[in-house]
């Protein structure tokens, strides 16, 4: 695993590395049922801890009562921001 090493009134602490993944997190039409956690589970969180970063999706965090605003500050604090976006278009 990697470390970012800081320095904070003389005492060293390790920050873990962050990956915020923006995929969908419920099933949708068009692909099998738990399709979008397996590719979550199965490849894009095993490459983000090799990568040093820890992985972590919307439905993981949920800290406030309005999502929007956990996702908006996850993407601003992350060390890294990974969107994995369906094939099938959707309407945004």
């Amino acid at each position: 695993m990697i470390f970012n090493m800081t320095k904070k009134n003389s005492q060293t602490e390790t920050k873990e590395k962050t990956c915020f993944i923006i995929m969908p997190i419920a099933d949708m039409d068009g692909y099998d049922s738990g399709h979008f956690d397996r590719v979550y589970e199965h490849l894009i969180k095993p490459a983000c801890e090799n990568s040093g970063h820890k992985a972590i999706r919307a439905d993981d965090i949920a800290s406030s009562n309005y999502i929007i605003i956990d996702i908006l500050h996850k993407i601003l604090d992350s060390d890294m921001v990974l969107c994995a976006r369906p094939s099938i278009s959707l309407p945004f």
